[in-house]
Formats: structure tokens, C-alpha cells, sequence
């Protein structure tokens, strides 16, 4: 039994523990640390209910509330994960993620490589809030796909055989897509999906893509699809100058 509340196990660099309650085992080199444990290795944070921490084979076991903290602001919950010495690397059953600009994922299992790349099994990624009166809702837009890669140095989001589900309802499916995380600001690619309703158009579902001409113009090209009208589509061009700026918008059927 140790009676300090601090643990310092010393590998390659330092891992530090503290908690209501922690013990050493001798024989196996194990240290249990329970009751509202953070641990910390240079940037990145662990918290947890319970972590056992292999000092010969330099692996954390974390269970309950799991939630890990990046030096970059993301935050990851999982109900168990398993990581190596410096928490780069390991794998976690549960998984929810908390990105930038309210985007959010989560998989029934995840696996961490490189300290970069988090690989998702299962997984949904949006940008929408839970519904206020009914959490369990489906969102308005996500993307739900059996394996999914977040890229934290490249800042993107990989998926393979993905379905875009509008209000739960699948409405499109691909063999494979891509697209920022939302910490970048400014990139090409396909923007949310609207979808709506209106007397004259019908139902509504337009799909935008917005592309970067250069570092002051821009342009969105926006096919709508209608179920009283016909299919329109709509596009914005926009150039930024030093006094001012200048936009073209229009549409044709």
C-alpha cells in the first residue's frame, strides 16, 4: 500500500497520478488508482474512475467516465479504454469525441495510433445539437459508417461506405468521402445538407459545394431538388479587396 496520493511511474517520461486511493503491488508491478483519478502525461490528461497502470509493460487500464483530454482542445469519453505509457496510442470501447465548432463522434470501439490517428468502428459524426425536448432523437443530418479515421495532424475525417441519414432516414450513400474536422475554416469540399419544406417548392433538398478559388474569392454551387418544381440550381461568387468586396449571386431552372 502507497500513502502518498501522487505516483510517479518512471519510463521513457514520467506519468502522474492522483486520486482519492492508491495502491502498489509489488509482484506485478501494478499501480491501482481509484476515486476520481487524473493522470497526465505532458499535454495529455486522462480522467477516470479507476486506472491500473502496468509499470512493466508501461499500459494504463482506465474504466468508468472515462475522458481524455488533448493538448489541441478535443475531448474523448469512453466507458473503458486501455493506452500505452504517453496515451498516444490504445484502444477504447464506447467512444464519444467533442471536436471543434460543436462536432461530435461516436463509435461502438475506437483505436488510437501515432498519437494522431483515431480509427472508428460503428461510427456517426454531426455538428447538430440533441434535441432539447428529446436527447434520443435523431439528429437533423449524420454521417453513419462501419469504419471511420480522424486525423488530427491533417485535420480530417475519413469514411468508408458511408450513409448520410437526414432526421434518421438514409438518403445517400458512398463508397468513401472525406472532409475537415471543424477546426479548419476555410476548404473546399461538400457543406451540410438542407432540408426542407415550402408552399411553393414542395419538399426541398439542396446539397452545396464550396470551393476555395484562392485567399480573397470564394464560390458555393447549389443543386436543389424539388418535388413541385424542378430541379434548380444556385451559385454565390464572392472577392474580398482591400476596401471592400464584391458578390454575384444567381440561379437558374
Amino acid at each position: 500500500t502507497v500513502a502518498d496520493n501522487v505516483v510517479a511511474a518512471q519510463t521513457n517520461a514520467p506519468v502522474t497520478f492522483t486520486a482519492g486511493d492508491i495502491r502498489y503491488e509489488e509482484p506485478t508491478a501494478t499501480v491501482t488508482a481509484a476515486g476520481r483519478v487524473e493522470a497526465w502525461q505532458g499535454d495529455r490528461v486522462l480522467q477516470a474512475d479507476r486506472v491500473t497502470f502496468n509499470r512493466a509493460t508501461g499500459i494504463a487500464t482506465a474504466e468508468g467516465n472515462v475522458v481524455l483530454l488533448e493538448a489541441d482542445g478535443q475531448v474523448l469519453f469512453a466507458d473503458r479504454a486501455q493506452l500505452n505509457q504517453d496515451f498516444s496510442e490504445g484502444i477504447a470501447q464506447g467512444m464519444q469525441g467533442l471536436l471543434a465548432d460543436n462536432g461530435r463522434l461516436a463509435a461502438t470501439a475506437a483505436r488510437r495510433r501515432e498519437g494522431r490517428l483515431t480509427e472508428m468502428f460503428n461510427s456517426v459524426y454531426t455538428t447538430c445539437d440533441p434535441c432539447a425536448s428529446d436527447p434520443m432523437r435523431a439528429p437533423l443530418w449524420q454521417i453513419t459508417a462501419p469504419r471511420a479515421q480522424h486525423d488530427q495532424l491533417q485535420h480530417r475525417v475519413e469514411y468508408w461506405d458511408p450513409t448520410l441519414q437526414m432526421a434518421g432516414i438514409p438518403v445517400f450513400w458512398m463508397p468513401y468521402m472525406s472532409h475537415p474536422d471543424p477546426t479548419v475554416k476555410r476548404a473546399s469540399g461538400i457543406l451540410p445538407p438542407l432540408l426542407g419544406q415550402s408552399n411553393t417548392l414542395g419538399a426541398f433538398f439542396s446539397l452545396p459545394y464550396y470551393h476555395v478559388i484562392d485567399d480573397q474569392s470564394d464560390a458555393t454551387i447549389e443543386p436543389i431538388f424539388t418535388t413541385k418544381e424542378r430541379a434548380v440550381l444556385a451559385g454565390e461568387y464572392r472577392r474580398r479587396f482591400d476596401s471592400g468586396y464584391i458578390t454575384f449571386r444567381g440561379s437558374g431552372t
